[in-house]
């Protein structure tokens, strides 16, 4: 009888263990996907929108640069590209060439920009460089136009973005500090910065873009906050800001 006892006991403890071990893998698993969601998120994030969106900041411009190198002919590749680009748009256009160089540049009402080959060596370096001035954020849109003319030379261009926007506030440490700490909030690291006579420049690691090397590590985001005399503006570029200011 006793036996039995510790026999029933025993069973019962197996049982309970097993389902212990069956409930934590299902929790883990729960947890797991729940992770895994969660990076696809970030990724999936615009931050330039999400930075305007939390700052109140409305944008004036924004841009996009595509550049690859390639082994055909200069002209012959900028001309594909720009009948794509420019394919549902009326713009003006001119042509600039030399024994080096082959650019088309044209100013439209939807955008501006040029389309350019530069020889070196062996190869050819081909520049798409596009330019939208607008208070809607229209960042995407632009992104979309440059893959559609790239075609499947997009997997081999490198890329880059840059968004500039007015802020309603005027103090710079301020919104400098907000843009930071809405980048923290993506889990961006090594966020650095310098201050200038007009703001202040930072350069951050969100692990979102193609990140380049810098003298203190990787980089996949730039931004500025500066005061003109015509208000306070953010400029935000990944991996880094391709304009002036």
């Amino acid at each position: 009888m006793k036996k039995l006892k510790m026999l029933s006991c025993l069973l019962v403890l197996v049982f309970s263990f097993q389902y212990y071990v069956c409930a934590s893998g299902d929790n883990l698993g729960v947890r797991s996907t729940l992770f895994q969601k969660s990076v696809s998120n970030l990724k999936e994030t615009d931050i330039f929108k999400n930075i305007l969106e939390k700052t109140n900041s409305t944008p004036v411009e924004c841009g996009i640069m595509a550049t690859f190198n390639t082994s055909s002919g200069k002209e012959k590749v900028v001309d594909e590209i720009f009948k794509v680009l420019m394919r549902y748009s009326e713009c003006n256009k001119k042509v600039w060439r030399n024994n080096k160089i082959y650019c088309i540049e044209f100013n439209g009402y939807y955008a501006e920009g040029y389309v350019e080959g530069v020889e070196n060596e062996n190869y050819n370096i081909i520049t798409v460089n596009i330019t939208r001035k607008s208070s809607q954020y229209k960042l995407q849109d632009l992104k979309s136009m440059v893959d559609r003319s790239l075609g499947d030379r997009k997997e081999k261009c490198k890329y880059f973005e840059y968004v500039k926007a007015k802020t309603q506030k005027q103090d710079v440490s301020s919104v400098n500090s907000e843009v930071k700490n809405i980048l923290k909030c993506y889990g961006t690291s090594d966020i650095k910065t310098i201050a200038l006579e007009e703001g202040y420049t930072s350069t951050a690691y969100t692990h979102k873009y193609e990140p380049i090397q810098s003298v203190t590590g990787l980089i996949d985001f730039n931004y500025a906050v500066v005061k003109y005399d015509t208000g306070t503006y953010i400029i935000m570029g990944t991996p880094e800001i391709m304009v002036t200011y």
